[in-house]
């Protein structure tokens, strides 16, 4: 299983992430960066998942 997501606006900058479960077991493994770093785009973060599951 696979999410990409992004936390809520307000006070404090969103966060934009990833959450995998590479092995269908109970251990998740999850990514979160602040969205600004990203310049709009998720491809940054994919090979991080493609590297790890």
């Amino acid at each position: 299983m696979y999410v990409e997501y992004t936390t809520p606006t307000g006070e404090i900058p969103s966060l934009c992430g990833i959450w995998w479960n590479p092995d269908g077991t109970d251990t998740a493994v999850l990514v979160d960066v602040p969205c600004d770093s990203l310049g709009g785009n998720w491809d940054s973060l994919r090979p991080v998942w493609q590297r790890h599951s």
